[in-house]
């Protein structure tokens, strides 16, 4: 095995996954950790923040053992992630401001019920539909209905992110607050024209365009890791979605090709061009 890796980290919706890539692109090692979801009532679905750090910690660090067992050494980060699964922090203290609200979860119908009349705009702008499971809906109900997002909004300390925003502060300590395109494409905020944050979509949402994190190529660096001891300014080079990222994998790029995924949830993806 080479001595330089890259350690691949997917934050799913039942596990997180750690998986080691050497210099030829080989998969060496892989390991993960389970994380819980929580349904407290019928249609909400939500993970604690914290536990989906921890389990990012434990599937690490077991990889860090295999890597140092070896003399290798981590060279670079990439996550992929669970996507419409939208999170509330505070800029500030870097905590969790509640549970994150599942891609599952439905307790954003009401608002898109309200908002109806806004769908076909949404659809032409975005790609996609009006419905509880874009995260947009979520974070507005959490503006809407949660005191200590409220709060955290009017003092300016209002951090919003998909899971990989979330993951890219907590390995970064806080240093950057990023997003990439395939995560933000899915929010339903994200204008596919000129990618970027849509003013007139966040303002339909009620949601400030200042909590929301600097958009990013999924190829790139996103921050510098300083929140682990063994992966001390190990940059992170890449970011995608998870579902995105099984598309790229799969390595045919004809606009012809179809990916299906079967997993927690199950569904067809293809590319138009």
């Amino acid at each position: 095995m080479r001595s330089g890796v890259i350690l691949a980290v997917d934050q799913g919706t039942t596990n997180t996954k750690a998986l080691l890539v050497d210099t030829s692109g080989l998969p060496i090692f892989r390991t993960s950790a389970p994380v819980p979801l929580s349904t407290p009532h019928d249609g909400i679905v939500e993970q604690d923040p914290l536990v989906l750090w921890e389990s990012v910690q434990r599937a690490i660090a077991t990889a860090i053992r295999y890597t140092s067992e070896r003399n290798a050494t981590v060279e670079a980060i990439a996550i992929s992630n669970q996507r419409e699964t939208a999170l509330a922090w505070n800029a500030e203290t870097g905590e969790p401001l509640g549970n994150a609200v599942s891609w599952q979860c439905n307790r954003s119908a009401g608002i898109c019920e309200r908002l109806a009349s806004h769908a076909p705009c949404i659809r032409a702008k975005t790609g996609l539909p009006l419905a509880p499971l874009i995260s947009a809906s979520k974070w507005a109900w959490l503006l809407e209905n949660d005191a200590r997002v409220q709060t955290a909004c009017r003092q300016g300390v209002l951090r919003l992110g998909t899971v990989d925003s979330w993951l890219i502060h907590k390995l970064t300590g806080g240093k950057s607050y990023a997003t990439d395109l395939t995560n933000a494409s899915r929010t339903g905020l994200l204008n596919l024209e000129s990618l970027a944050w849509d003013r007139d979509l966040l303002a339909l949402f009620e949601i400030p365009k200042a909590v929301m994190p600097k958009l990013h190529s999924s190829s790139g660096e996103l921050g510098i890791c300083n929140a682990i001891a063994e992966l001390i300014g190990v940059p992170i080079l890449a970011a995608i979605g998870d579902s995105h990222a099984a598309m790229f994998g799969h390595g045919r790029f004809s606009h012809t090709s179809i990916k299906a995924t079967y997993g927690t949830g199950s569904s067809l993806m293809a590319l138009t061009k």
